[in-house]
């Protein structure tokens, strides 16, 4: 789990910015192969082999809610009804985040909690290491906005690794 605070911009700001796939690509440098978005609310993410674990993919089903104090939850879960070849060489993972953002104080606090269940062998050591860039995201989040401020959205009806 990680968390940030962004100054000026409200969850709402957050949200587009996190709704944009090259998003990930800039949170998680250099660990991901593709991301395509399957339907409007199903999202495709393969990652990179890290030496010497073979590379991951994620199918997961994306929901937004907005509660009565103004804070917006980004929820992703796992959709294995979703069918999709991949590679021989890439192993289906599956993983739960939440991203929760607050309205603080003229901006917002941002919290990722993060469960990812990689199937297949991992040692340690990379468990650490995708552990702490999934926290330090949060972190990542704020210094990427603070070069550019997301759009406003238009009006429109988520640490552990084992």
């Amino acid at each position: 789990m990680g968390s940030a605070y962004i100054p000026d911009h409200s969850p709402t700001q957050v949200l587009a910015l996190l709704q944009q796939r090259s998003t990930l690509h800039d949170l998680s440098p250099g660990m991901l192969d593709e991301i395509e978005t399957i339907s409007e609310s199903v999202v495709y993410v393969r990652s990179r082999a890290i030496f010497p674990v073979s590379a991951r993919d994620f199918i997961s089903r994306e929901s937004v809610t907005v509660d009565s104090s103004g804070v917006v939850t980004l929820t992703s879960i796992p959709e294995p009804s979703i069918v999709r070849s991949s590679p021989p060489s890439v192993i289906r993972g599956e993983q739960r985040t939440q991203w929760v953002l607050e309205p603080r104080d003229g901006g917002t606090r941002v919290t990722l909690r993060t469960d990812t269940v990689m199937n297949g062998w991992v040692p340690a050591y990379v468990s650490r290491l995708l552990a702490r860039t999934a926290a330090d995201q949060p972190a990542k989040l704020a210094l990427l906005i603070g070069d550019a401020a997301p759009p406003d959205p238009e009006p429109s009806s988520w640490c552990c690794c084992y």
